[in-house]
């Protein structure tokens, strides 16, 4: 479990290894791998959100039984993503997912690393475009 400064310490040090991340795999060149930037970024952009309502989001996944609160729009992007990486395969169901309780056009942000870069602003629902 997470209090709320280090759910923050980690949301910061999670960006910067998402971007790290996203730079490699530019350089790389490869559009699958590239795509798991968009994955990492909406990971990210849930985390934001379950913190600011409260929520532990270290605590979210299966073996804990805490979902991560998602917008439907959410699990589609997720869904976009994962068809690019692997051709077809839509693996996440929204109605298996939970509802975010803000509204869709609420803007969250994702702080950005130790850099002294200011905060990433993300406004859900965005499609095809991530955070860099």
């Amino acid at each position: 479990m997470m209090d709320a400064s280090e759910r923050e310490q980690a949301l910061r040090a999670m960006r910067s290894s998402a971007d790290a991340f996203y730079r490699s795999a530019v350089q790389i060149g490869v559009h699958p791998f590239i795509e798991f930037s968009g994955l990492m970024n909406e990971y990210l952009l849930a985390c934001a959100q379950a913190h600011a309502q409260g929520i532990d989001f270290s605590e979210c996944n299966r073996h804990s039984g805490q979902a991560l609160p998602l917008h439907p729009v959410m699990s589609d992007y997720i869904n976009e993503k994962l068809e690019c990486i692997f051709s077809g395969a839509k693996v996440l169901d929204v109605s298996a997912t939970v509802p975010v309780s803000m509204p869709v056009s609420m803007p969250v942000p994702v702080p950005a690393p130790e850099s002294g870069e200011p905060p990433q602003v993300r406004t859900t629902g965005i499609s095809d475009q991530h955070v860099v």
